[in-house]
Order: C-alpha cells, then sequence, then structure tokens
C-alpha cells in the first residue's frame, strides 16, 4: 500500500518530535571510583515514577525540585526482577544451596581423611602372623587415605569454583535494570512540575591512560585518555580526576576513547635511551597544576612508538619516572 506524500511527511514529523526516553536527560560525572548520576523527570498529572538501579548506592538519592516545584511526597520500593531473571536468580540461589552442603560434606571427608593418614603413620610395626609386612601395611593405609585426600581438595576447588561463576553470575542479573533495584514514586505540585533525580553508582567509573610523546630534547606532552566509559542512547558524561566523595577535582568533557582528554606540557629532567631496540627511560616533573593518577602508557619519541610502560602517577610538582620498552 501506497502512503500520500503528505501522511508521510506529516508521520516523519511526529516521530522527529516524539519524546526521548527517561536516559535522554541523564548526565553522568564519572569519577576514578564511581559515577554520580543525574537524571530529569517530568510530572504528569503530579506524580513522577523512575526506577532506581540494583547497583545504586544505598541512601544515594536525592531529588531536586526545580523551577518552583514541590515534592508533597516520595515513595521507594523494592522493584521485582523481569520474570526470566526471577527464575534465573532463583535457580542459582537453589544450585548455590547445593554446593554448600557438598562443601560441608566434603569438609567432613577431609577431616576423616586427615584423621586416618595421622594414625596409620603414628601406628608402631609390629609383625603377626596375620600381617608380616607391617611397615608395608602402614605404607598402604597411609598412602590411601592421602590419595582420599587428593580426591577431597579437588572436589572442594572444583566445588568453589563453581560458586564463584554463580556469584558472577547472580551480580551481572542484579546489576541488569530488569534484574532489581528501587521504583521510586513521586508526588509533585503543580499537575506538570519537574525534578532532578541523582544517585550514586560504584558500577560505573573511568580508568585514565596515557599516551607520552617526546618531541625535542627537553620537551614531553603527555596526553591523558580514558578507558572504561560506556555510554548508553542520551546520556552525557563528564570526567572527573578524584573520588566520588572529593569536592575538588579537574574535570574533562568526554568525546571519545581516542580523544585526549588533556595534553598536558610537562617538564623533561631526563631522557636516557630510545636507540634501536632499547628501552626508554626519562624523569617528568609533573607541571600540569593537577594531581595525575596512575595509568598505562603509550610512548613516542619524534613519532615513533617505542613501546608500553606505566606512568605510576604524580601530584603537582613532583618527578615522576617512566620506562618504556614494550613489554
Amino acid at each position: 500500500m501506497r502512503i500520500p506524500r503528505l501522511r508521510l511527511a506529516v508521520l516523519s514529523l511526529i516521530i522527529a518530535l516524539a519524546p526521548l526516553p527517561a536516559s535522554a536527560a541523564r548526565t553522568l560525572a564519572l569519577y576514578l571510583d564511581g559515577a554520580l548520576i543525574e537524571q530529569q523527570e517530568s510530572a504528569l498529572k503530579g506524580y513522577i515514577e523512575f526506577s532506581l538501579p540494583g547497583s545504586a548506592t544505598p541512601d544515594s538519592l536525592r531529588i531536586k525540585p526545580e523551577g518552583g516545584v514541590t515534592i508533597v511526597r516520595v515513595l521507594t520500593a523494592a522493584r521485582q526482577p523481569a520474570r526470566g531473571i526471577a527464575r534465573e536468580l532463583a535457580t542459582l540461589a537453589e544450585r548455590e544451596d547445593l554446593l554448600h552442603d557438598r562443601l560441608k560434606a566434603l569438609s567432613v571427608r577431609e577431616e576423616i581423611f586427615k584423621s586416618a593418614a595421622k594414625s596409620q603413620s603414628a601406628k608402631a610395626p609390629r609383625r603377626t602372623r596375620t600381617n608380616p609386612e607391617p611397615l608395608s601395611t602402614i605404607r598402604q593405609g597411609t598412602d590411601y587415605a592421602i590419595s582420599q585426600l587428593e580426591s577431597v581438595y579437588q572436589a572442594k576447588r572444583k566445588t568453589e569454583k563453581e560458586l564463584a561463576r554463580l556469584a558472577e553470575r547472580r551480580a551481572t542479573l542484579q546489576k541488569d535494570e530488569a534484574g532489581g533495584g528501587s521504583l521510586v514514586k513521586v508526588w509533585v505540585t503543580p499537575a506538570k512540575g519537574r525534578v532532578t533525580a541523582s544517585w550514586i553508582q560504584a558500577d560505573r567509573l573511568w580508568t585514565p591512560s596515557y599516551q607520552l610523546r617526546v618531541t625535542v630534547p627537553g620537551e614531553a606532552v603527555l596526553e591523558l585518555h580514558a578507558h572504561g566509559v560506556t555510554l548508553a542512547r542520551g546520556e552525557t558524561a563528564t570526567l572527573r580526576l578524584s573520588r566520588v566523595q572529593s569536592a575538588l577535582s579537574a574535570g574533562f568533557v568526554y568525546e571519545g576513547e581516542a580523544i585526549p582528554l588533556q595534553k598536558l606540557p610537562l617538564k623533561l629532567e631526563r631522557l636516557q635511551g630510545g636507540e634501536p631496540q632499547t628501552p626508554l627511560s626519562l624523569s617528568l616533573v609533573n607541571t600540569s597544576g593537577i594531581h595525575l593518577p596512575a595509568g598505562d602508557t603509550v610512548c613516542f619519541q619524534s613519532g615513533v612508538y617505542m613501546g608500553k610502560g606505566i606512568f605510576h602517577g604524580a601530584d603537582a610538582g613532583t618527578s615522576a619516572e617512566i620506562t618504556c620498552n614494550g613489554r
């Protein structure tokens, strides 16, 4: 069926003007140990409802009214996970209970065979008509007890590894938006008021990394990059060179992993090596005026890739040693 051009144009306009999901108004301040997340919400007939992820730090939720709005009431309740996730969580719990019971039984077996091994090794060899080789008998009994102990240890290790895998899977499910968290209900006046909700999440953060570029003797530039940043549709992020609870920190707008957050000209105190197949070793003074945390470093000298190194961090005005050797 052909759609008339006018109807098609109107349909396109409606789609273009359709409101974005809640995440479209979400901003993140990513720190080295977590994130402060802000999300704008608009009321419909004086009522707002949104979800708080299960990974949100307890008691970190704050709701700020905007533009003369009054918050009348706030309720939070545990959000039930999606049916499929709830079933899988129940299966995981049942399997974990069975594995814990197995560990208890294996611990009992371990004590039994430990006692047996000690008892066998402590026996005094006595030759009798039915036991003409007592040393051989004692040795066999001891070897049997030890072999059983080895089997117990292997079974315990296997069980503990499976428990660790289940715990990892449980954590993944609980971090999922559909895997739990809280449902937040807010009543406001006037009926079309807006609020900004904020909370802390420890599972969203960033990791600094560097590119060191040595150009001419006495000059070096340290490019600060970000790793580990994943943004959903509509999210924007600024990166902070500190922990969440720190009031003062340098901030950078995140534009992508390949784009440096900042280029920091540093004073080069010492430069050694750099010839073909020899490590590049140098000493830098942090003249940037800010604390630079530790991170992996990729090194270049006059545009030539010189391998990787580790920058152990430096306070403002202090020196740092970096060795780039490609290992």
